[in-house]
């Protein structure tokens, strides 16, 4: 999806981390992580021309890159790359910044979004702080995004959600977070197909 979305123009922003991105959408925001995300320890270690800093500072311990390669690094120093991944559990560990940063981000962009397209997700019944931090975005499209002061800014309305998905479990889960006043549209073809005939 990375690749199809923005090829090898890939930086914080096409992952909603940064402002960068706001003109050109769409975002592809990823609350749990990404098979091509690495945390500085290992990041640092991919080539500069093979990776790209998504969230932090250069340099720094909660540096995260993506690899711009979209498989999983070979390394011929004998070097093992872990994804930055948190599974879609009941307890999950929000200690690195970058988790905390992340699913605050899927909030206030889901908060002002237009249309939502969930691809292959299946919110499964277990992740309860995705489906917590969903139900926040759509409501704040119906009331309007709290701003700092504890008011609600202006509301942009129900987006246009569209749920590509073989599984119909996934796409009546999905329409239940996002509210009676949000109509989904389930799109039963394999995630690939869709992609590829759009």
């Amino acid at each position: 999806m990375d690749e199809l979305l923005f090829g090898q123009n890939i930086n914080s922003g096409s992952y909603g981390f940064s402002d960068s991105n706001k003109m050109r959408a769409p975002i592809l925001l990823k609350p749990h992580g990404s098979l091509n995300w690495f945390e500085a320890a290992q990041g640092s270690n991919l080539k500069a021309a093979k990776r790209t800093l998504i969230f932090g500072k250069r340099d720094s311990s909660e540096a995260i890159y993506a690899f711009k390669r979209f498989r999983e690094p070979i390394s011929t120093r004998g070097r093992t790359y872990t994804p930055l991944i948190v599974p879609p559990v009941y307890l999950k560990n929000f200690k690195k910044p970058v988790f905390k940063a992340l699913w605050q981000n899927c909030t206030a962009t889901l908060s002002t979004a237009r249309k939502v397209i969930f691809l292959g997700y299946s919110m499964p019944q277990a992740d309860l702080h995705a489906q917590f931090i969903m139900r926040c975005g759509f409501h704040n499209q119906i009331e309007g995004e709290l701003s700092v002061a504890g008011k609600r800014k202006e509301k942009t309305g129900a987006a246009t959600v569209i749920v590509v998905n073989p599984d119909q479990g996934a796409a009546r889960r999905i329409a239940a977070v996002a509210g009676p006043k949000h109509e989904c549209k389930w799109i039963s073809t394999p995630v690939a197909d869709w992609i590829d005939a759009h």
